[in-house]
């Protein structure tokens, strides 16, 4: 869209809003095209397979959640609008069997989530859960090669109003920030922002690498997957310690659910 004005200034033949709208078009360009531009990885080190879905308050098919992590051998399933039905159906289809161990944070609605592992996990306060309705499960991995990895299942309230966006803005910022000197760290889910939002990329800049935009797909929307009433916006994502890389990403379409699925394979040093 910043070339429509470039357009109309060219027509007119109006240089100076030429040279202005130009600029803009340029500037907005160095900032957004890089996410169509990545370059992934081709290292051979301990894997770490990711995948998330927002269940749609548990209308989410249950048994498309877990054929999804089954056949992409998953280590770590994040779910938000995690309910008490969720899990029950989620468990009938065989969830339990592929990722034994799990910290969930269940509630009914949205506001619920959830982490399912197949390695060792080891629940972590979340500090906003007695402050907003909408709590995030954190945990910590024992993963047999990469070590301690603290992974949050994000999804803040949506901002909706100016109270809602209070909420969120104060979510966003409980969220670990990157460490070089810490734990691996991982967050991932519904963040109910895209990368153009200033309180992302304030996490992002902390030392995380977005998963999507790694690999070229972080233009990709995922939310609404049908696209009928607003227009497809990129709010939910894989963000990766800086320390690991991004062998692969693939978004999914899951039946029940209004959000696309994500899968990441990062792999550590």
């Amino acid at each position: 869209m910043a070339i429509v004005p470039v357009l109309i200034a060219l027509l007119l033949r109006r240089w100076v809003a030429l040279a202005a709208a130009g600029c803009v078009a340029v500037a907005l360009a160095a900032m957004v095209l890089p996410r169509a531009l990545g370059s992934g990885s081709d290292s051979d080190g301990p894997a770490l397979r990711v995948m998330s879905v927002n269940l749609h308050a548990g209308r989410a098919d249950a048994t498309e959640v877990v054929e999804l992590a089954s056949r992409r051998q998953v280590d770590l399933l994040a779910v938000q609008e995690l309910t008490p039905g969720a899990v029950s159906v989620l468990r009938d289809a065989g969830l339990e069997d592929l990722l034994p161990q799990d910290v969930l944070a269940v509630h009914p609605g949205a506001s619920g989530s959830g982490i399912y592992a197949r390695h060792p996990l080891t629940e972590m306060p979340d500090p906003m859960a007695d402050t907003t309705p909408f709590e995030m499960a954190r945990g910590r991995l024992s993963h047999p090669r990469l070590g301690p990895v603290e992974v949050v299942s994000v999804h803040p309230r949506p901002p909706i109003s100016s109270v809602a966006i209070e909420d969120w803005r104060r979510a966003l910022g409980t969220l670990p920030r990157a460490d070089s000197g810490g734990p691996l760290r991982v967050l991932i889910g519904d963040f109910n922002a895209t990368l153009d939002h200033t309180e992302l990329r304030e996490i992002v800049d902390t030392g995380y690498v977005d998963a999507a935009e790694a690999v070229g797909d972080g233009l990709a929307p995922s939310w609404p997957r049908d696209g009928r009433w607003t227009l497809p916006v990129t709010i939910d994502h894989v963000l990766a310690d800086r320390r690991l890389e991004v062998a692969g990403y693939e978004m999914s379409d899951v039946d029940g659910t209004d959000h696309r699925s994500l899968f990441a394979e990062l792999v550590g040093p």
